[in-house]
């Protein structure tokens, strides 16, 4: 189970980074294109890197939300949450003075 954790978040950071970085390389790379007009095919693949962006941030979040509803609640998160008939006796504190 720790190995597919760990195993996933690789994989979530590996497409975070290539969604950050990869646009940018293609918008440095083209900065100084000649625009062709409207079908120019630099301004296309432009478009392109800005909707596989777009597509690896919705995946990333889709991950993240998986990860969230699969995981277990932590043992003292559910001991945080009171239950209706708590009391200092149930709950064994000493109260010393």
């Amino acid at each position: 189970m720790i190995r597919m954790k760990r195993l996933c978040a690789l994989l979530l950071c590996a497409l975070l980074l290539a969604a950050a970085f990869l646009p940018f390389a293609e918008a440095a790379h083209a900065t100084s294109h000649h625009c062709a007009g409207e079908h120019c095919a630099v301004c296309e693949r432009l478009s392109e890197a800005d909707a596989l962006l777009r597509l690896l941030v919705l995946v990333a979040a889709l991950i993240v939300a998986a990860l969230r509803a699969a995981m277990p609640v932590p043992r003292r998160l559910r001991a945080a949450r009171l239950p209706l008939c708590a009391s200092l006796i149930r709950w064994k504190v000493r109260l010393n003075d």
